[in-house]
This record gives C-alpha cells, structure tokens and sequence, in this order.
C-alpha cells in the first residue's frame, strides 16, 4: 500500500475512487485504529472534500464493503453472488479488518448485507420448497385420520408455517454467508475460494 501524505489536495488526485478511498482508509485506520478514523479524515488523505466521499459512500463502514456490495447489485441468486464476488475478490479493507480494529465495525454492518441478500434468496431459486406438515406426517397416519375440513386447515397452516420458515432460512443463510466472507476475506493470500467455507460450513447444497 502506498504512503499518502496527510494534507488535502495532496498525493492523490482530485478525481479519486472507491479504490483510492478504500486505500485511504485503511492507511489512516493503520496509523490511528479504525475508531479514530472520520470520513473527513479519509476523504482528506485521498485529497477529495468531504462531500466528495459522501459521493462514493453512504457511511465511513461503506467503505469496507465495496466489492461485497458490487457483487449484490449485479447478483440474482446465492451462487452468482458468491461467483462474481470470489471474481471481483474481497474488499481491501475486509482483509485487513482485525489489522485496522475495523471487526466489530465490519460484524456491526454486515447487518444491512445479510438482509439485502435473505432478500434476493427469498426472491431467487436458492432455498429448495420446504414440504408442508401434512405431507410428512406419515409416521403417526394423523392426516389420514382427519377429515376434509381440518386438512384443508392444516394445509393452509403449514403454508404459512413453510413462508415463515422460508424466510428464516434465507435470513440464517444471508447471515452464515456473510460471516463466511468476514473470515475468507480475513485469511488474506493464499486464502482458499469463498465456496470452500460455504461448503465446509453449510454442505454442497447451499
């Protein structure tokens, strides 16, 4: 990573980057700790005004999740997400998180991550149709003992019952992805393709 000196206007030029922000911010968070760090300080050393970076990110926390946040604007499913982010590779920053102190502010905004992706899973072709309660209820013969009446009551409960559970499963599983990106992206070079922990984590058929 290159030095930069600490004025504004200096070492860098007027039209900076997401790239050269995210630079800028993991050497400040080098230097002072990421806690220490403001989005004023950033966009100065990147020799931009404050409401340049504002320009580039919503948050001083944004700038952690840049690749992360490009693969799910262009992603419809879990596994042309984690594609096109394992292409694009993780952020700067997310690498060198424990480094910079930056962990609880990366966990703290994986948040607004995990629910954008539970959202394109609920929406795509990720989470397998869950069957209904009724239909394993074989073991005990209770379907088949009950009238017409309360089947159609316990079908419509466990559709109801599956939307929820559903909606769990892609929340748990947008969660246990983006934890796996804070630990891939952390492991730095070498660092094994982001399927492996999903896999090691999650089975084939995530």
């Amino acid at each position: 990573m290159s030095a930069a000196k600490g004025k504004s206007g200096a070492g860098r030029p007027a039209a900076s980057s997401h790239a050269a922000l995210e630079e800028a911010a993991c050497e400040l968070a080098f230097e002072q700790g990421w806690d220490k760090v403001s989005a004023s300080d950033i966009a100065q050393r990147a020799g931009v005004s404050r409401s340049s970076f504002f320009n580039y990110f919503a948050s001083k926390a944004d700038v952690l999740w840049r690749n992360v946040d490009v693969a799910l604007e262009s992603a419809t499913s879990l596994r042309e997400f984690v594609s096109r982010l394992e292409e694009i590779g993780p952020p700067t920053a997310l690498t060198y998180i424990d480094t910079m102190g930056a962990r609880d502010a990366a966990e703290e905004s994986s948040v607004s991550r995990a629910a954008r992706l539970a959202a394109l899973l609920r929406r795509g072709p990720s989470l397998a149709p869950l069957a209904t309660g009724a239909e394993n209820d074989t073991e005990t013969g209770t379907s088949a003992e009950i009238g017409s009446d309360a089947k159609a009551a316990v079908a419509a409960d466990a559709q109801n019952l599956s939307a929820s559970i559903q909606r769990i499963r892609a929340s748990a599983l947008a969660s246990g992805t983006l934890t796996a990106i804070l630990e891939w992206a952390a492991a730095g070079i070498g660092r094994p393709p982001l399927t492996a922990y999903l896999e090691a984590a999650l089975g084939r058929d995530w």
